[in-house]
């Protein structure tokens, strides 16, 4: 029986999680300050790693490939092999089908959001994730977004 404990109350558990990356490209990478680009560029590739070596499915996607180009190379190249990289469509990836069905058929009901714009796409997937009854959480520290300072 799944645990209902609110997840800012819980630990997480790694047999439940599915990892999700929005948006890592370049397009959004270059508004930010090169440091910052990097950062996130540089702990992406680790925590795709991390995900990988502890059997954490991945599903990736990105905003309007035609037009704003796919994942950034040293991200692309850290996804598990096989990856498919959505063309998402929408701001919540919970919004759009064929992203929701990936996400579900990974069978884990703790969605690890990465990505960016954190006040746009990566808030929207995690409004329309939880409604469709995933718990969500959030790796800040893989986040950027040009508006204000997060933190």
């Amino acid at each position: 029986m799944p645990d209902k404990t609110p997840l800012r109350r819980r630990l997480i558990e790694v047999a439940d999680c599915v990892l999700v990356l929005i948006d890592m490209q370049d397009s959004f990478f270059d508004k930010y300050e090169k440091a910052k680009s990097e950062e996130v560029i540089t702990k992406s590739v680790w925590l795709l790693r991390v995900a990988g070596n502890n059997g954490v499915p991945v599903v990736a996607m990105a905003e309007d490939i035609p037009n704003m180009g796919n994942l950034n190379d040293r991200i692309t190249h850290a996804l598990p092999k096989g990856s498919t990289v959505f063309n998402k469509d929408f701001f919540g990836c919970g919004d759009q089908v064929e992203i929701l069905k990936a996400i579900k058929a990974t069978g884990r009901g703790t969605a690890i959001l990465i990505g960016v714009e954190t006040d746009v796409c990566v808030a929207h997937s995690a409004l329309s994730l939880m409604q469709h009854d995933f718990d969500v959480a959030v790796v800040r520290d893989v986040t950027a977004t040009t508006v204000g300072d997060q933190d």
